[in-house]
């Protein structure tokens, strides 16, 4: 009879609110592993055997005035041990120790340097680490302060780390990252997999010429281009309405709340839905927003969830001058693309779409998923790994 084959998944975030990680979970229980789980928040899946919840934040964390004595006086490597492992539980280290696993997967950079950690993983021959890195890590200083000084050489630090030997094999979200990962920090060349959700068995609506219906589903961040969006709805023809389908904290949210109140019932705020759940839900509007202004590398070179979202949704997309996101909707025509960004050249963009060209970018959609959605992301992972 076969050996049970068992993996841990290390997540420094809620793995209930990481779809990411959720469908890695997927993927290997249904490959037949059995899957643990490290991270924050509670038991994530039924299909989790045993979860490890991170311990809080050490009171190192708590004030300004602390971090400035623990970045001022200590090494990253007592920092790491000092505000992140002392929060991982001594019955995860145990389970590591005594070889309870053939693979562990960690999900980005931030309890990744665990992996050094001699006495818990130093005597492991048969255990294959992967390092799964969902977004664009650079080691650019943006304060020249002393605290923005001291805080630059932690990250610098962690962002090292990506490339440490202990990693067996690593993944990344886009072809750009990899690009970047094996050019410009000289790893070996990740694995891609992207953030796709399932297939969904639905046809696009009809586009109703005198009420085009606008979506932006995800975080309440500013960030993420909801100022504009919403300065957006000012400048627009009559016949659009925009919904905000909004996760995150409640006090950004309220915040949002309040500045898209003068606008009246043209911007419309409505709960997130759970993951699986969002194609569906989406499936009613016709233009998925997605125009992000481009104030860090990280957004320039983001790939969101949202986008296969919504071609699972069967709705087109609007998307700003993002060279990633742009690579996948321009070959399928899903997508159209403001230039370069803001309200206003957002709003001429919108205006200039007759309804027979949104339907158009519905339709490019609904042709595009039943090629875009997780199961090539499902072989590439499990390949990548050896968990086949």
């Amino acid at each position: 009879m076969p050996t049970e084959r068992v993996a841990l998944l290390a997540v420094p975030s809620e793995i209930l609110n990481d779809p990411r990680v959720r469908r890695e979970i997927d993927w290997l229980t249904d490959a037949g592993w059995v899957v643990d789980t490290l991270g924050y928040g509670p038991h994530p899946s039924p299909q989790v055997r045993t979860h490890f919840e991170l311990l809080p934040p050490t009171v190192w964390e708590s004030s300004p005035w602390r971090q400035l004595v623990l970045h001022g006086l200590m090494t990253n490597s007592a920092k790491f041990r000092r505000i992140i492992q002392r929060r991982i539980p001594s019955t995860a280290a145990d389970a590591v120790r005594s070889g309870t696993y053939d693979l562990i997967v960690f999900n980005d950079r931030e309890l990744a340097p665990w992996s050094r950690d001699r006495e818990v993983f130093g005597a492991l021959t048969n255990t294959h680490i992967h390092l799964d890195m969902h977004e664009y890590f650079t080691q650019r200083m943006r304060e020249r302060t002393p605290f923005g000084l001291l805080a630059w050489s932690w990250q610098r630090w962690l962002t090292r780390r990506l490339g440490d030997p202990q990693f067996t094999t690593r993944s990344t979200v886009s072809q750009r990252l990899a690009d970047y990962y094996e050019h410009d920090r000289g790893m070996p060349r990740p694995a891609v997999v992207r953030n796709i959700p399932e297939f969904v068995q639905q046809q696009p609506q009809p586009v109703d010429p005198q009420r085009i219906r606008l979506i932006y589903h995800g975080l309440a961040h500013w960030e993420r281009g909801l100022r504009d969006l919403i300065d957006t709805m000012g400048l627009v023809d009559d016949r659009f309405e925009l919904t905000l389908m909004l996760t995150g904290d409640d006090a950004m949210i309220d915040e949002v709340r309040r500045i898209a109140a003068p606008h009246g019932k043209r911007i419309l705020i409505r709960p997130g839905v759970p993951v699986k759940e969002i194609a569906r839900t989406i499936n009613e509007y016709d233009l998925a927003m997605m125009v992000y202004r481009p104030v860090s590398p990280n957004v320039r070179y983001m790939l969101p969830n949202k986008l296969f979202e919504a071609v699972q949704g069967r709705t087109g997309v609007v998307t700003g001058r993002n060279e990633v996101m742009i690579a996948e909707h321009e070959p399928y025509g899903f997508g159209v693309v403001v230039e370069p960004w803001g309200a206003q050249k957002t709003a001429q963009l919108l205006n200039s779409l007759t309804a027979e060209r949104v339907q158009q970018l519905k339709d490019a959609a609904h042709a595009a998923a039943p090629v875009l959605h997780s199961e090539n992301e499902k072989q590439n992972l499990l390949q990548t790994v050896g968990a086949l």
